[in-house]
């Protein structure tokens, strides 16, 4: 052994499984187990009770110590000396263990970067406009898999620079591999144009469990190129602080060179359709091969977040550990292109049907209403000629050209869109038409949308339902009170027929009847935000504000941010009196009895 290959075995010692000791192998001792193994020319396998006679030559035996997880996922976990009481022994998660980043200095900025899809309400209150459609991408996160190439995080990074102008960012753009499409995470400071009605991309809030803020500027925002590329495209100024992109196949449409989930999603949508054909489009077996698929996409992302489950047949909580899959560059990458994708088509749409209304935007799909019906064919037309190839070439050639379809709740309807019926639409995932062709009621159950149309233009702002509960599999499995036995009852419940202030509203739009709708425009700062949403909570639910004298009355009062002692606050929010509640009985209470 010279010292030549001594030195470049130590550059890739950290591919191989480590000693007990946490220590990296070294070259002597894997050439010294090899010569031991040579001997056996023949080895018996257990499988279960079963042994297979297989040939045992040098590759097998090196394969057994080569750390397949890590080659695969490009980070190594760094066992620690003490653990969290929530870590189960001899499993991988991400809370208690520490990933190597000394040869996947990407992984913690993925881990940042990583978020859930796009939640808005850009028009809450009551929308009274001639057709309303329910526009929603086809198979979402299963194309988002045909888009991801396969990467390599076993080895030095494609491109990994700091200090990047946007002037600079745009000539690399012609380098790099896949277009808008590549993988990779960028340290970014960005600001939008003040007078844009939609921010492309969300920045995460530092408070626990707080969904994606959708602002005009932030800084230090770990994003994906994809998303930094959609910055550029509706004109915001940007700075990289470090750009990192791994080495990675080419898109050209063939599952070889697609990222190995892609790969396994194409193996369901195959199936889907198959069961589609012989079961029908509602079928349960359709449904499982979709569930297969967007579980693929959950997969990348699993145990990336602290979240705790209980061990089957025990009191004990452990983190949830990583799965093989999991992969905070891949899971990321899914939900831009999901997010990317709906924001093209919106603006798309807007194009060609101008002076009409976006009012509520999901993961994968939004709600348009305007004053004439939508050309589905002058729409794909336009995607043709405006949408990156990459995505053209996947639609045709793993969707039969499909690039969206118009959903309706209502069994088979034919219909494409709603004419000339009303559109609830009080905040994110909460909205309805009457003739029931949309409907997402944010968890609300056994409570008729009329019902609920008819508490708003009568001016109530929270409603007592009963909700209706079942035990969970863990209650069933671990409390001694409901152990295997399966329990419902009605649980009372106060909900709110409020927005929920994803976005600031700037001016209302009057139906003539006594009721309409907010226009809205994105917050300047995550903080901005923050506060701006829990500052209304208490207000949003005693007051009817999709009324049209509260509005105005609202929209007059001086909503800017001041700041105070312990942070900001809305300007006419006074400190000394303040009105809040555990719950929705308490807040009246004090509103009657203490707030003046």
């Amino acid at each position: 052994m010279n010292d030549e290959e001594v030195s470049a075995f130590s550059s890739l010692a950290y591919q191989f499984n480590r000693k007990k000791s946490n220590e990296l192998l070294t070259f002597n001792e894997l050439v010294n187990y090899l010569w031991n193994k040579s001997v056996y020319k023949n080895y018996y396998e257990c499988k279960g009770d079963k042994y297979k006679c297989i040939k045992a030559d040098t590759l097998y035996w090196l394969s057994k110590k080569v750390n397949f997880f890590g080659a695969h996922n490009g980070y190594y976990f760094i066992e620690a000396n003490n653990y969290s009481s929530k870590h189960k022994k001899g499993v991988h998660d991400m809370i208690t263990l520490q990933a190597d980043e000394a040869y996947n200095q990407a992984f913690s900025m993925a881990l940042k970067a990583y978020s859930g899809g796009q939640n808005l309400c850009y028009n809450p209150g009551i929308i009274k406009m001639p057709y309303i459609y329910d526009i929603d991408l086809k198979s979402s996160y299963v194309n988002a898999g045909h888009l991801i190439p396969g990467i390599r995080l076993d080895i030095p990074a494609f491109i990994d620079e700091v200090n990047i102008s946007k002037k600079h960012f745009i000539h690399l753009i012609s380098k790099f591999p896949n277009g808008l499409f590549t993988v990779d995470v960028a340290d970014i400071d960005y600001e939008l144009p003040k007078k844009i009605r939609r921010a492309p991309v969300g920045v995460k809030a530092e408070i626990k469990g707080a969904m994606p803020c959708y602002v005009l500027e932030h800084k230090r925002a770990p994003l994906t190129v994809t998303k930094v590329i959609d910055l550029i495209k509706h004109g915001a100024s940007i700075y990289i602080h470090r750009l990192i992109i791994p080495e990675q196949k080419k898109l050209n449409g063939s599952l070889a060179n697609i990222y190995p989930s892609g790969k396994a999603q194409d193996w369901t949508l195959k199936r889907r359709n198959l069961a589609k054909k012989k079961y029908g489009k509602n079928s349960a077996e359709q449904e499982l091969f979709k569930l297969l698929g967007n579980g693929t996409y959950g997969k990348t992302a699993q145990g990336l977040n602290a979240k705790t489950e209980k061990e089957f047949g025990t009191d004990k909580s452990y983190y949830i550990p990583v799965s093989k899959s999991t992969n905070p560059l891949i899971s990321m990458q899914y939900s831009s292109i999901a997010e990317y994708q709906v924001n093209f088509l919106m603006d798309l749409i807007c194009q060609l049907y101008p002076h009409n209304l976006i009012p509520s935007v999901t993961t994968d799909g939004f709600i348009w209403a305007g004053n004439q019906v939508l050309d589905k064919d002058k729409i794909v037309k336009a995607i043709r000629a405006n949408a990156p190839k990459q995505w053209i070439i996947v639609n045709d050639k793993y969707f039969d050209g499909k690039f969206f379809e118009f959903k309706s709740k209502l069994s088979k309807d034919t219909k494409e869109y709603s004419k000339n019926t009303i559109l609830v639409n009080l905040k994110t995932r909460f909205n309805f038409t009457l003739d029931g062709r949309i409907k997402a009621l944010a968890g609300i159950r056994n409570v008729a949308p009329e019902s609920i149309y008819c508490d708003l233009i009568n001016g109530v702002t929270t409603i007592k339902v009963d909700q209706h509960r079942l035990s969970t599999l863990d209650d069933m499995k671990h409390r001694a009170d409901n152990k295997h036995l399966l329990s419902e009852w009605q649980q009372p419940e106060y909900q709110s027929l409020s927005f929920d202030f994803t976005s600031r509203p700037t001016s209302f739009h009057d139906n003539g009847d006594g009721d309409g709708y907010y226009n809205t425009e994105p917050f300047r700062t995550v903080e901005e935000a923050e506060t701006f949403k829990e500052n209304m909570k208490p207000y949003g639910r005693l007051f009817p504000l999709f009324n049209t004298k509260f509005a105005y009355d609202f929209l007059e009062l001086d909503n800017h941010l001041v700041a105070t002692r312990t942070g900001y606050k809305i300007a006419w929010i006074k400190n000394d009196v303040s009105l809040k509640g555990n719950n929705y009985l308490d807040l009246v209470n004090n509103y009657q009895n203490d707030y003046k």
